[in-house]
């Protein structure tokens, strides 16, 4: 979805033309408005998209050894495709824009990402940047310097 949205995105607000008559079939103006105004609230801020991946020795991480959930889903379609791009340093490519529940064809655009290493026993930072569709993950020791994590550690990313 294009984020973020307001209230003007669902048509809102509205007003009565009419007294509401039957409260079990027909909602008023307010409650809808109230509703749009909650939705575009929660599009400001919910992640977009939140993925992990297994880091290889070298190239592109296998897509079973990747996982996401989204804001379209969490298929194999919704994944991103990640590459180790040198030491410590990986991408994240989502594709640029994705069908939504009623079919349309939204943009899909990063705002900002934090990442995570995810063990008990591989100490590290993980810092992100993104642009466009592509986040850019790089893994850190402890001393401040970038490093390939043992092969198969897991890192989490959520980005907006």
């Amino acid at each position: 979805m294009t984020l973020p949205r307001d209230l003007t995105t669902y048509g809102a607000p509205y007003q009565d033309a009419l007294p509401v008559e039957n409260a079990v079939n027909e909602q008023p103006a307010d409650d809808y408005n109230r509703h749009a105004e909650d939705t575009a609230q929660g599009t400001r801020t919910s992640p977009k998209a939140v993925f992990d991946f297994l880091c290889v020795a070298a190239g592109t991480v296998p897509a079973a050894s990747v996982n996401c959930r989204q804001q379209y889903g969490t298929g194999s379609a919704t994944k991103p495709a990640v590459a180790r791009t040198g030491v410590g340093t990986y991408t994240a490519t989502f594709s640029t824009t994705y069908l939504d529940g009623l079919n349309v064809t939204d943009p899909f655009s990063l705002f900002a990402a934090l990442g995570t290493v995810e063990s008990g026993t591989v100490p590290g930072v993980v810092q992100c940047t993104v642009s466009g569709a592509v986040a850019t993950i790089y893994t850190f020791d402890m001393a401040g310097a970038l490093a390939d994590y043992t092969v198969g550690t897991k890192v989490a990313v959520v980005a907006w």
